[in-house]
């Protein structure tokens, strides 16, 4: 992924992190027909999934009330974000691992 997608993708994180789309929630994910097994630990999220997400994250959960997200191509710059959406929505145990490939997001409820 070049840096200016890089970029792109990290700032729409932090957009929908601080402002989150209330009119989504309680939506249905759109299906984008990737195939994906939604048991899949982590989920990885792309740039149209964004907005649904952070309107959504109660969804994203696993049985046991953890949430393992990976954002491929974000940016180390955005952790603080989605730890500030994440601890304001009540989670505990929040971790952002950040590696060449993107940023890994940990959580429980």
């Amino acid at each position: 992924m070049s840096l200016p997608a890089r970029l792109h993708f990290s700032l729409l994180i932090v957009r929908h992190a601080l402002v989150p789309v209330g009119s989504l929630a309680g939506r249905q994910l759109p299906s984008h027909g990737r195939g994906e097994d939604p048991c899949l630990v982590p989920r990885q999220v792309t740039a149209t999934e964004l907005a649904w997400l952070f309107a959504n994250l109660q969804s994203a959960l696993d049985d046991a009330g953890n949430l393992s997200l990976f954002f491929p191509g974000a940016l180390p710059l955005t952790a603080p974000f989605l730890l500030f959406r994440l601890k304001r929505l009540g989670f505990s145990a929040c971790r952002v691992t950040a590696d060449g490939e993107g940023l890994l997001l940990t959580a429980s409820r």
